[in-house]
């Protein structure tokens, strides 16, 4: 076994600025342009996945830009481009009007346009943009789509139960911001929708039933009256050209009921092959293996993909809110869709809360299950223990699991990983468990496992170690020490023969073989990173422990925010791109001041604190 006790910033490869501890970041490169003001508070930003096309809806208009700041399109009531009342300032000292309500903003990616859902008054409307021109390609006020029928449910439940249960179901009172309302209104927008054909048509969510558009021209294609539930939670097309389609289930924070939710096999051309109810209860996705459709809820439920006829279901609850990563629970691991490999299912699970409620601190307890995916019977179960568990990799024979809890430490709580018998759940070996971050560190307690490319090797971290591991017999063949400064884990990559780890304050590669460190670069607090390319962009703060922006409407600070991008291959570090971040929560693909980073990481695009857009060449 290779043991490596060096600190990780002796002899650097490469090494960006160190600002520890810093209030503010100071760029190192200038924007490439700065577009018009036209982000306001509760905006909501689309863009496309190269970047070419930028889409921004404020409370007054929605403007879609190309991607050199320019205004190529808008929507509102009257013209953005020809109303000289309300003007901001675009490239070249050109003025823009602004004009319009608060609308929802959907994507067509795959048919070039977007979607826009505008509410107000008692109209509600469907409008088609074309991204590439920003000309409207049609519109529709003939769909009663739910936000209008929302609203009205909304102020039905302050009348009849009261202020505290309706603020708890999203009603606009004193204690709900508005910023918090137009968050729910987007969640409900955004599952009404789903892209078919591969862009030539959309399903659409109607309070009437399940429709069919041609994406083109607007056209009704079929109309599935029956087809109830709040809104599309997932869509899969078949080979043959059918659809199964999987409503949303009950969700009532967000004010989302129906009185039957359901599945449904539907052809192209709109004839309904079968149609059943699911249980409607924390509904995630669906997972079609052969002749079985496995839809993820509460509980877990499987049906016949040729009848439709429910084969089997099992007993499991979902984590509820508080026990995810998303309530700010840095234990927490989002629940993993269940894993389906030769006929066996594999679902990882709460079991029941706790009876001394230490779940609000840890985890109420969970447990490892595997199914025949036919029959519903019960393979094997790994017993419960309070332990947050991953996503499950299967591997040859062996099952490759990981979390934090119980089940790696039973005395200190801390993670590892283990692998178990694919056929009998026996655990054949585990690792021994890894420290915990510090009480005020931001990074989360466990990160996904790395394995190499031969599927021999798993690999995983802790806040100041790495740890590998021979999958077939657990023989430990890693250890590195990375206490020189780089900080608690976040993340962990797998480039060809190197391991990439992203920590708070320093990102930095191992050999997988031998352990050699490759390069070390330092910088400000990551909050977050993700690979474009042969490089990966981290996502850095000024902000203590990784703050995000702030979102009080009567609060102005700012925070600053900054990206770095670092070659994978030789460790090479970019100039940082850096601004002060707009004011206030946005939604959509800027969210809590995140940076949008195109797939082919050219250009980098932020919101400065004056509300322009900005685009940084990395």
């Amino acid at each position: 076994m290779f043991h490596n006790k060096k600190s990780c910033l002796a002899g650097l490869a490469v090494s960006a600025l160190v600002l520890q501890g810093c209030a503010s970041l100071e760029s190192e490169v200038d924007p490439e342009w700065e577009g018009p003001e036209v982000v306001e508070r509760h905006s909501e930003i689309a863009a496309t996945e190269d970047g070419s096309r930028l889409v921004v809806g404020n409370p007054r208009v929605i403007a879609i830009f190309d991607d050199e700041g320019r205004a190529v399109g808008a929507f509102g009531d009257t013209s953005f481009l020809d109303r000289v009342d309300v003007t901001v300032r675009g490239p070249g000292g050109i003025e823009h009007s602004l004009s319009g309500g608060a609308s929802n903003i959907i994507m067509l990616p795959q048919a070039g346009k977007v979607l826009i859902l505008d509410y107000r008054g008692t109209t509600e409307r469907v409008t088609a943009m074309d991204l590439e021109t920003g000309e409207e390609a049609w519109q529709r006020t003939d769909f009663a789509y739910s936000i209008q029928q929302y609203e009205g449910l909304v102020d039905q439940a302050v009348e009849i139960v009261g202020g505290a249960i309706a603020d708890a179901l999203g009603a606009e009172l004193e204690t709900e911001r508005p910023e918090d309302r137009r968050q729910r209104h987007r969640r409900f927008a955004n599952q009404l929708v789903a892209e078919v054909d591969g862009g030539d048509g959309v399903l659409f969510k109607t309070f009437d039933g399940l429709v069919k558009l041609d994406t083109r021209a607007g056209s009704q294609r079929w109309h599935v009256e029956d087809f109830n539930g709040p809104g599309i939670a997932d869509v899969q097309e078949l080979d043959n050209g059918d659809y199964l389609v999987l409503s949303t289930g009950q969700d009532l924070y967000n004010l989302m009921a129906a009185e039957e939710y359901n599945l449904a096999r539907i052809s192209r051309n709109g004839e309904v092959r079968w149609m059943t109810e699911h249980a409607g209860r924390d509904t995630g996705s669906m997972v079609v293996e052969g002749d079985r459709v496995v839809v993820d809820g509460s509980p877990l439920q499987v049906f016949d993909a040729n009848s439709g006829e429910k084969r089997w279901e099992n007993d499991i609850e979902r984590r509820t809110d508080f026990q995810t990563a998303e309530s700010g629970n840095r234990r927490a691991i989002k629940q993993p869709k269940p894993l389906i490999v030769d006929g066996v299912l594999y679902q990882t699970a709460p079991s029941g809360w706790d009876e001394d409620g230490g779940f609000f601190q840890f985890a109420d307890r969970h447990h490892i299950k595997a199914y025949d995916l036919d029959s519903g019977e019960v393979l094997w179960e790994i017993e419960d223990s309070r332990t947050f568990f991953g996503p499950m990799e299967r591997i040859n024979d062996r099952l490759l699991v990981w979390g934090i809890g119980e089940f790696f430490d039973e005395e200190d709580r801390g993670g590892g990983v283990a692998a178990v018998d694919a056929d009998s759940g026996e655990v054949l070996w585990q690792s021994r468990p890894l420290e915990t971050p510090g009480l005020f560190s931001a990074a989360p307690f466990a990160v996904a496992p790395v394995f190499d490319e031969a599927g021999e090797r798993v690999y995983i971290g802790g806040p100041e170690e790495l740890l590998g591991f021979r999958i077939s017999d657990g023989e430990e063949v890693f250890d590195i020490e990375t206490d020189g400064g780089l900080g608690d884990a976040i993340g962990l990559v797998g480039h060809d023969d190197r391991l990439v780890r992203v920590g708070l304050d320093g990102t930095a590669a191992y050999d997988m073989d031998n352990g050699d460190e490759l390069f070390a670069v330092s910088h400000e607090t990551a909050v977050d990173y993700e690979i474009r390319g042969e490089r990966v962009f981290v996502h850095l703060s000024g902000a203590p422990f990784g703050g995000a922006a702030e979102s009080d409407d009567d609060d102005d600070s700012v925070d600053p925010r900054g990206v770095i991008a670092i070659n994978l291959a030789d460790g090479s570090a970019s100039a940082m791109a850096a601004w002060d971040d707009f004011p206030f929560n946005l939604m959509g693909t800027m969210e809590e001041g995140r940076a949008f980073i195109p797939s082919d990481g050219r250009f980098v695009y932020g919101v400065g604190e004056d509300g322009r857009l900005l685009r940084f060449g990395l």
